[in-house]
């Protein structure tokens, strides 16, 4: 006789290799009692499930059942406490079937986006609420470190949308998970897209400052140019003038030689005139 205990890990076991499960049939209990290989198993097998849905004839039809079953194994991803930090090459796995399809970061917001209109109508029910809890909490770990406009959206969803931890939720983070008090999804969310804008400002002044840093060196080399342009042009007036006054000099040594022929000659002439008078 198998006995219980054996009996009821075998049963449990089985079921991630059923198909046809929702979503809402697994909590983030249930999750966290997986290690990283059965996670693994877990999400290989439903990305096998997945291309159920695509067509034989035609592979375009059905790839919208393809995008839709890989979004809720990536939520059950996101479901999981992430406590061996494991989770990023889990949702690698997921990224890489989805890219096949189309954008994993539309993908990825729109799983934020389901799981905060979900969060807002579970209100009585926390387990499912801490589950929603756990996929907003992973989802924001996965997108602060990724700054595009899909991932803002996703974070402003998040902060907008006035998510609070109830204390139905607390009784059962504390009885159930073993958890204290958290920051709520929307507090979180408004810290992030809070530090990204202090970034971006931080970011804008640093270019702001290179910029300027750039017209200031431009200036001195202009600057630099146009003095080095007028000190070239003074040396050329100073050289012609240089060569002016060497002209005027030298035209002076030139002429001076012939007047002082002229005038000996002359006066030799009058002294040879007045010794013939003489004579």
């Amino acid at each position: 006789m198998v006995p219980v205990r054996f009996l009821s890990l075998f049963l449990i076991s089985s079921l991630w290799t059923l198909s046809g499960h929702s979503v809402t049939d697994y909590s983030s209990k249930s999750l966290s009692l997986k290690d990283y290989s059965e996670m693994r198993q877990f999400i290989q097998n439903r990305i096998i499930e997945s291309k159920n849905h695509l067509s034989q004839e035609d592979p375009t039809v059905g790839v919208d059942e393809v995008v839709e079953h890989l979004k809720e194994s990536l939520k059950l991803v996101l479901m999981k406490p992430d406590r061996d930090h494991k989770n990023p090459s889990l949702i690698f796995l997921l990224q890489n079937e989805i890219m096949n399809y189309r954008s994993f970061d539309i993908a990825f917001r729109e799983v934020v986006e389901t799981a905060v209109e979900d969060f807002k109508s579970s209100k009585n029910n926390p387990k499912y609420q801490v589950s929603l809890l756990y996929v907003l909490e992973n989802s924001m770990a996965h997108l602060k470190s990724i700054n595009n406009a899909e991932s803002t959206k996703a974070l402003k969803k998040i902060a907008g949308g006035n998510l609070t931890v109830s204390k139905k939720m607390l009784n059962y983070l504390y009885l159930e998970m073993g958890r204290g008090r958290p920051l709520s999804p929307s507090s979180t969310a408004k810290l992030i897209l809070k530090e990204r804008m202090t970034t971006k400002q931080a970011e804008e002044l640093n270019e702001k400052a290179f910029k300027a840093k750039q017209a200031v060196q431009s200036e001195k080399k202009l600057t630099t140019v146009k003095e080095t342009e007028a000190y070239r042009a003074s040396a050329s007036e100073k050289e012609e003038s240089y060569g002016l006054i060497d002209a005027i000099k030298s035209w002076f040594k030139k002429s001076e030689p012939v007047v002082e022929e002229e005038s000996s000659a002359s006066e030799d002439k009058e002294d040879s005139e007045v010794i013939q008078i003489e004579l």
